[in-house]
């Protein structure tokens, strides 16, 4: 008797720690269908970060890995990633800000194993990204806002940081960006 409650609780527990990971979410096929069901994201293992996503569809039932050559977008809980071209391959980038200017995160794992959180500022229209780091943050935000005196002095007077460059994105889409030029 305690042979058969053993094997179905280790059954069960099995089951909901195989599912921890997942949640709910959608895809945009590069068709531009839409479908909803449970995703496991990239970032489950330390050390290493998937290049594919995990999806369970919700209504066919199938179990399927996608990368970001097979689909456009994916959205997991209230994170949105997109597939982009970068450095020379397509990968999902999450999309933080959208506007005139986008504001994305790209998780890598470095030669030493370490996870690195870039942050990335790419016009509306071009291809080219602009990485952004802590180190020469005013130079380069001065530099790629150049068309945004008030974001400028802004930043200058130290208004906005590196650890608030999503408030600056906003304040550059929703002052400057409409009437840019580039």
């Amino acid at each position: 008797m305690k042979t058969p409650l053993i094997a179905c609780f280790t059954f069960l527990s099995i089951m909901c720690f195989a599912q921890k990971d997942y949640l709910s979410g959608y895809v945009v096929t590069n068709e531009g269908d839409t479908l909803t069901g449970q995703i496991r994201d990239r970032r489950s293992v330390v050390i290493k970060i998937y290049t594919k996503i995990r999806f369970i569809d919700d209504d066919r039932g199938w179990k399927k890995k996608l990368s970001p050559n097979q689909i456009r977008a994916y959205s997991r809980g209230d994170e949105l990633f997109v597939s982009r071209d970068y450095n020379g391959k397509k990968v999902f980038l999450k999309l933080v800000e959208e506007g005139p200017v986008n504001l994305y995160h790209h998780l890598t794992v470095d030669d030493d194993s370490f996870l690195l959180e870039k942050k990335l500022l790419q016009r509306e229209g071009s291809s080219h990204y602009a990485h952004i780091i802590g180190i020469g943050f005013r130079k380069k935000l001065t530099n790629y806002f150049s068309d945004c005196f008030d974001l400028i002095d802004k930043v200058h007077r130290r208004e906005f940081r590196y650890k608030t460059l999503r408030s600056a994105v906003q304040y550059y889409n929703e002052h400057c960006g409409a009437t840019s030029s580039q």
